[in-house]
């Protein structure tokens, strides 16, 4: 075998070896990407609980019951359904929220 005839043998290997390297790696995509995507939620819910912490507990409370008379509580179905209208906001529940932030 000849010198050319070996790197072209050479050559077809390792470019057979990365294809089934990259399918391999292929099939497993899936279930890595899922588990990316649960990381991602579970740090997205950390990022909003401190936000709560920081910007909304104080005066809604640490779960979210409310002040009587002061504050509405957030954990009630109550204020996702008929708050908006019972003050008159025309705008989607997300832009209510944003635009109380202090």
């Amino acid at each position: 075998m000849s010198r050319v005839q070996l790197e072209i043998s050479l050559g077809i290997l390792l470019v057979l070896a990365t294809g089934m390297i990259l399918i391999f790696y292929g099939l497993g995509e899936e279930e890595r990407m899922a588990l990316l995507e649960r990381q991602q939620h579970g740090q997205a819910i950390e990022v909003g609980a401190g936000l709560f912490d920081n910007n909304c507990s104080g005066c809604h409370g640490p779960q979210g019951e409310g002040i009587p008379g002061l504050c509405p509580p957030l954990n009630d179905k109550y204020f996702f359904s008929n708050r908006l209208k019972d003050v008159g906001w025309s705008g989607s529940l997300e832009d209510y929220i944003v635009g109380w932030k202090t």
